[in-house]
């Protein structure tokens, strides 16, 4: 059976995705203007616009960043209306491709995608790349028309490298100018969630982390050395009375419930010690990610 035949039943799997209301609406994110040329090709309007979503090619992204891109990119497209929107992940998953790569006997994996793309009946491949170049980030998105294979239009941004979070905030405004007649799904926003940004960049953290997690370290240590001198004390009692066991005439229960407790706090301080050391290990690695200009603002203010 061929590859389209295979995934002529699958288009029955490809339909829109629905995207719930949320009730979060994100901030504007600043983003240099774009350099955009769109045409509106012609689409039928009695069903979806069909779009199939290529993985950006990335030249010095990290994978992180590259891999969070993809997933912004196909969610923001499906806020769309009137549209159905499939990622090559999704259709990886459909059959096995490397088998549909082999009997289509295409070469190079973008032009395999392409040919799969065409056989899913799709009005739109969307392929896209992000570069680092110096200190500038360079995102570019292509609409291609199935229908006529050619480019309907393209979106290239250069911003400033921010670890990423500037070309999440491009994500929206480039899905914006590529898709100009295509509306929003009621009760969507556009625009990726800042709070994405988070997954690249998590916020530093507070002065106070580090403090807390040293503070317990020291306590954890005291308790551990005031357990070992403890113990030495009951384990000399404990020698001594068995040593004059005879002559003093000491309860055997007693001395055995002696050297119990002598063992229960050994025990203890080699356990407070282990804390000591983890926790000051902790305190140790949230040094360098902690903002400690915070404390010295507050000083300031202060004075």
């Amino acid at each position: 059976m061929t590859v389209s035949l295979i995934i002529a039943a699958l288009l029955s799997a490809v339909t829109p995705s629905p995207v719930a209301a949320t009730p979060f609406a994100p901030t504007p994110i600043a983003v240099a203007p774009a350099t955009a040329t769109t045409s509106t090709p012609a689409t039928p309007t009695s069903r979806a616009l069909r779009i199939a979503v290529l993985s950006f090619e990335r030249n010095g992204i990290d994978e992180d960043v590259g891999s969070l891109l993809d997933e912004s990119l196909l969610a923001e497209l499906r806020k769309l209306a009137r549209t159905s929107v499939v990622g090559m992940a999704e259709i990886r998953q459909m059959l096995d491709f490397e088998a549909a790569r082999q009997s289509m006997g295409c070469g190079a994996e973008g032009s395999c995608l392409a040919e799969i793309a065409d056989s899913l009946g799709v009005d739109v491949l969307l392929t896209g790349s992000l570069t680092l170049v110096g200190t500038e980030s360079i995102i570019v998105l292509r609409r291609i028309d199935q229908h006529t294979a050619a480019v309907a239009g393209t979106f290239t941004q250069r911003l400033e490298a921010a670890g990423g979070e500037e070309l999440l905030a491009a994500v929206g405004p480039a899905v914006q100018e590529l898709f100009v007649e295509v509306p929003l799904r009621a009760g969507v926003t556009r625009g990726v969630d800042p709070r994405l940004a988070l997954r690249l960049n998590p916020p530093p953290l507070s002065p106070w982390m580090p403090v807390t997690a040293g503070i317990v370290s020291a306590v954890a240590f005291a308790g551990a050395g005031a357990g070992f001198v403890a113990t030495q004390v009951l384990l000399g009692s404990y020698r001594d009375d068995v040593k004059n066991a005879g002559d003093r005439g000491i309860d055997g229960a007693a001395l055995v419930a002696k050297g119990q407790t002598a063992s229960t706090v050994w025990i203890a301080s080699w356990v407070a010690l282990g804390v000591g050391v983890g926790v000051a290990g902790i305190a140790a690695a949230m040094v360098p990610l902690t903002d400690w200009q915070q404390t010295e603002s507050s000083n300031r203010d202060r004075q």
